[in-house]
């Protein structure tokens, strides 16, 4: 399946914040989206967030952390598919095309932070080859994928 990523603009929110509702889970995992949260992932430097659409349909939303000189590394901050396109492969679509297009950027680490409890996050991770590093001070699991081949 061939997704579309498009930066995530305040047309979008609505529909994502609608998915919360859907699966309160979210919540538990991704934290509150709110307008706060829109006012920060629009105005925050270095962080590029994206609406994932397939077949002119939002079907997943993801935040990436650019490198810095400090953290050479991209990193997932976040990452949500529509409750009800779930386990259909769009998650392993989405990591997959995210990984691409950045490919011929600046080659780094790519690394996403997992809570130990959400095993659906594990298995779309481990299952497009990233590898659990180790548990992070947080309590979070952290993840990582090795780009610089």
């Amino acid at each position: 399946m061939q997704l579309m990523f498009e930066r995530f603009a305040t047309q979008h929110f609505k529909a994502y914040a609608n998915w919360f509702k859907l699966d309160p889970a979210m919540v538990k995992y991704l934290g509150e989206v709110d307008e706060a949260w829109l006012a920060y992932i629009l105005a925050t430097p270095g962080q590029v967030e994206y609406a994932v659409f397939g077949d002119q349909i939002m079907v997943g939303e993801v935040g990436l952390a650019l490198p810095t000189p400090s953290n050479k590394a991209y990193v997932i901050t976040n990452m949500a598919i529509h409750p009800a396109y779930r386990g259909k492969g769009i998650g392993s679509c989405l990591l997959n095309q995210l990984l691409a297009l950045y490919e011929g950027q600046e080659k780094a680490d790519w690394l996403c932070f997992i809570d130990p409890d959400n095993l659906l996050a594990q298995k779309c991770f481990t299952a497009n080859g990233w590898v659990e590093v180790e548990l992070d001070t947080s309590g979070m699991l952290k993840y990582r994928f090795d780009n610089k081949q």
